[in-house]
């Protein structure tokens, strides 16, 4: 008797267990799983989890079949209220700059690459190669942009054009006054 309860209790965790992962493959449920529905909007908030310059405000995202694309709102050393906007497709990890626009002045922004050959590298010493690198700069960044935004001003942005694998990252009172 006792042998059929252990089958029993093993199928029902069983199934209880493919619940749970079926749940968070039709979106849900959030496991915090680096893949599935969820998986790149997790695998962004751990890389912003790592900064503590990064405060966490909330999140919107365009939720149908997949998790097509999303936003996530933050504040960024306490002062600078931004959104940063995964496009579908885009890894916000692995990705290879940033569409800088302002969240006040349409079509105002500067698209800027990582990396020693990326746009940046003339202005830091080829020292931001990826996103990490980029939020643990910000400020000099944004500075640099707000003094001298010719430098890498390479062409007026409208909407959230992204090219390659880049996310968007709208700034409150970031652009021309």
């Amino acid at each position: 008797m006792k042998h059929n309860y252990t089958i029993i209790s093993v199928i029902l965790f069983l199934l209880a267990l493919m619940c749970l992962v079926g749940a968070e493959r039709f979106g849900l449920i959030n496991l915090g799983l680096s893949s599935g529905y969820y998986g790149e909007y997790n695998k962004a908030m751990a890389v912003l989890r790592k900064h503590e310059n990064v405060q966490y405000i909330g999140w919107l995202g365009n939720k149908d079949i997949t998790l097509e694309d999303f936003s996530i709102d933050v504040r960024i050393n306490q002062q600078w209220l931004a959104s940063f906007y995964v496009p579908d497709g885009a890894q916000f990890a692995e990705s290879e700059g940033v569409l800088i626009r302002s969240r006040t002045k349409f079509g105002y922004g500067w698209f800027l690459t990582f990396g020693v050959d990326g746009n940046l590298a003339p202005y830091f010493d080829g020292t931001i190669s990826d996103i990490n690198d980029f939020i643990d700069r910000f400020d000099e960044i944004v500075m640099y942009l707000q003094i001298n935004p010719e430098d890498v001003l390479n062409e007026r942005h409208y909407g959230t054009r992204q090219r390659g694998n880049s996310i968007c990252l709208s700034i409150e009172g970031l652009g021309p006054k």
